[in-house]
């Protein structure tokens, strides 16, 4: 009798065992299933792959937005300076600006072939939410226009719901009463970490700020566009929703990865420029040929 218990234990135990195996070779493809449906792109990740490529769940917010289609060979980089030729499209060289960079020589910017600038008109403050104007603005806007540099402007919002975002919109239609622009009126839209008014914003309830912000941009007669790294444009802003506006691309690479289309491309915070003093951010504004 205690033979045949000892064989039945062993019986028992190698069932057991094989149960056990089974059953974790299904629950580590449970596991692997279920990291699958909930992974996040990681931002390096995301180079222009589709969505069958990667190895992940495609958790981006747009699916459908025109794509980025430039030829990573017609980037071409001398010093810090980059260029882009190919086919009918090519590109300008352009600064974004603000009072923080300081007095400005326009003159020494114009001869470095500086071809625009986008300045940022105002901003909203990080805690109270008070809608200002950048102190060099207006400066900077006669100068800029008076040495024949192409203007866009942008505005730092902190906005926290849709109807912000639209008194943003018209407190910059108002300022710039009497002003002619060549580029669009940017939506530039960050947080501001440890006590920002902006801190709890859901992000995914962006894209319903910048229609409201850029909406009220064209209802008034200028054009309209979104400022975003690529990390808020996978994941805070649905692109598709966003397409009628100029997208601004922030990505400091040599070419950018980015999988979506874009305009306007902010390709390093780290440039120089004759005639003004310490780091500026270098952007490409690309032109397509008619």
């Amino acid at each position: 009798m205690r033979r045949f218990s000892l064989v039945k234990a062993f019986l028992l135990a190698g069932i057991i065992m094989v149960i056990l195996l089974i059953g974790g070779n299904l629950l580590g493809k449970a596991l692997v299933s279920s990291r699958e449906v909930t992974a996040v792109i990681p931002k390096e990740d995301a180079v222009r792959q589709t969505p069958e490529e990667l190895d992940v769940t495609w958790r981006w917010l747009s699916r459908n937005a025109a794509r980025n289609t430039f030829d990573p060979n017609g980037f071409s980089q001398e010093d810090d300076v980059i260029r882009y030729r190919s086919g009918n499209v090519s590109s300008l060289q352009g600064l974004d600006l603000s009072s923080h960079n300081g007095e400005i020589d326009w003159a020494q910017v114009s001869d470095a072939g500086i071809d625009f600038v986008i300045l940022q008109l105002g901003y909203r403050g990080y805690t109270a939410g008070n809608l200002n104007v950048d102190n060099a603005f207006f400066h900077n806007l006669d100068e800029a226009t008076a040495h024949g540099i192409a203007v866009g402007v942008y505005f730092f919002s902190q906005a926290i719901n849709a109807d912000e975002a639209k008194e943003e919109a018209e407190y910059i239609v108002k300022t710039l009463a009497g002003c002619t622009l060549q580029l669009p009126i940017y939506f530039d839209w960050e947080t501001v970490q440890n006590g920002g008014r902006t801190d709890s914003v859901d992000q995914e309830q962006l894209s319903s700020y910048a229609l409201a912000f850029c909406k009220t941009i064209e209802d008034a007669g200028f054009k309209a566009g979104i400022y975003f790294n690529q990390h808020a444009g996978y994941y805070s802003y649905n692109l598709d929703l966003l397409e009628d506006y100029s997208f601004w691309l922030a990505e400091y690479d040599a070419v950018p990865a980015f999988y979506f289309d874009f305009d306007l491309w902010q390709y390093s915070a780290s440039g120089t420029v004759a005639g003004i003093t310490g780091q500026v951010d270098r952007n490409l504004l690309f032109v397509r040929a008619d």
